[in-house]
């Protein structure tokens, strides 16, 4: 062990390349190749999968290419689908929203290929180059994918998950599969636990989509001057959501990266205290806990659960960190008798 140490710092003093290096440095180049196929592919999922509302919400109808992610891009160069007025409270700021993930879309995977050019000339940075990719890739698919669900579900005509762009949300779904190998790969057993915090933030999607929510009515209302919604549900509404949205980004973006879970617990511990902030509102703005629990008891549920299981799951790593940080206390040897 002593001749094999010593072998590998005289070769990192001379500077010579290693064979060991390069297979890492080439695995981390092809895995961000994947992640570029998968952001490519998503473009023409709507020719095989079909059901792509996205384009319905933002043209009215089906646009070119049978309904491909592909086609909405085209005819948003070309003019046919424009920009949605704005205004109009958050219905009106989500289909505005959703316009803009388009070019988001379009930069995402021009940026994702460019990305995948870059690990196979710099091999040095390919680690840190995959994963910004497998983000890229999974937040903007993601984002277009929610906005969708969540124009939909405030759609009176199209209500709940047939709203849901299954091109997109598949594509966000394997790229943050992807994104989950290439965590625990790299970080092993805090990795997965990175992503069991990512997977319990998403199930906070489900408080605000899921269909006949009253969350969803409140969150639309807080965004209404015309609404005569209580001050304080108005204020935690909105606190709330943009908790859930921050905690899912920083989610995404924690997957394979470095460092301690402690701001994970604080920020998954800011999402509980809006959560009950909510909560308590709605009670004191005279909802009963019986209406609010039993008519939509899986919503409601979620809405504490959520966050308390991610900072639940969060404390435990940042404990286990601290534990591998905390110096071992060196066994007593042999007790050595004096001489005589």
């Amino acid at each position: 062990m002593d001749h094999a140490t010593e072998a590998d710092r005289q070769e990192k003093k001379s500077g010579a390349p290693r064979r060991a290096r390069r297979a890492p440095a080439l695995f981390y180049a092809a895995f961000c190749a994947l992640f570029s196929s998968v952001a490519v592919l998503g473009l023409f999922f709507g020719f095989f999968i079909g059901h792509a509302p996205l384009g319905v919400i933002l043209a009215g109808g089906e646009p070119i290419l049978e309904g491909s992610l592909l086609g909405v891009m085209v005819e948003v160069l070309r003019g046919s689908i424009s920009a949605p007025p704005a205004g109009g409270g958050l219905a009106g700021g989500l289909s505005l929203a959703l316009y803009l993930s388009v070019f988001l879309l379009m930069i995402s995977v021009a940026a994702s290929l460019a990305l995948t050019v870059l690990s196979f000339l710099r091999p040095s940075s390919a680690r840190k180059l995959c994963l910004v990719n497998g983000s890229l890739v999974t937040l903007a698919y993601g984002l277009a994918s929610l906005l969708s669900l969540l124009c939909g579900a405030l759609s009176a005509e199209m209500f709940g998950w047939q709203m849901l762009d299954l091109p997109t949300a598949l594509t966000a779904a394997l790229s943050l599969l992807f994104l989950f190998a290439y965590a625990v790969f790299l970080r092993r057993g805090r990795g997965a636990l990175g992503c069991v915090i990512c997977l319990l933030t998403l199930t906070g999607i489900f408080t605000f989509v899921y269909p006949e929510t009253a969350l969803l009515g409140h969150l639309s209302a807080a965004f209404s001057r015309e609404s005569e919604l209580h001050a304080a549900v108005r204020a935690f509404c909105i606190l709330t959501f943009a908790a859930f949205a921050a905690n899912l980004v920083l989610s995404v973006l924690r997957l394979g990266a470095k460092g301690s879970f402690l701001p994970d617990a604080i920020r998954f511990a800011l999402w509980l205290f809006a959560a009950f902030g909510l909560l308590i509102a709605e009670l004191a703005a005279g909802t009963s806990v019986a209406d609010f629990f039993m008519e939509q008891p899986l919503p409601a549920i979620l809405l504490i659960v959520s966050p308390l299981a991610g900072l639940m799951m969060s404390a435990f790593g940042a404990s286990l960190s601290a534990e591998r940080k905390r110096p071992r206390a060196e066994e007593p040897g042999p007790a050595v008798r004096p001489a005589g």
